[in-house]
């Protein structure tokens, strides 16, 4: 829920000035200036923004990524990074070889 509340702003935000620009571009209704250049710079790298920035809302909001310190508790297990990664190691070294 917290994800798609973030990424979904994210998403508008980044895209619909790119889209509204190339509209107005394509359609002659931008004047020709040095202004338009330099926002033409910035709201064409506006869509590669909302890509880096979609897997950094992931990574705050996951209940599954370990964070340094182990002091982020998982909303599943309430466990801490720390215990999580212990009880996985016994997991690991309790099964036999042969299978």
């Amino acid at each position: 829920m917290v994800l798609t509340a973030l990424s979904s702003p994210a998403f508008i935000c980044c895209w619909s000035p790119y889209f509204l620009f190339n509209i107005l571009y394509n359609f002659s209704l931008l004047p020709n200036t040095k202004e338009r250049s330099y926002a033409s710079v910035i709201i064409q790298n506006l869509p590669a923004l909302d890509n880096a920035i979609n897997p950094l809302i992931y990574c705050v909001f996951s209940s599954f990524i370990c964070f340094p310190g182990g002091e982020q508790r998982s909303r599943d297990s309430r466990m801490t990074c720390q215990e999580r990664t212990e009880r996985h190691e016994m997991q690991i070294l309790s099964k036999p070889e042969f299978m």
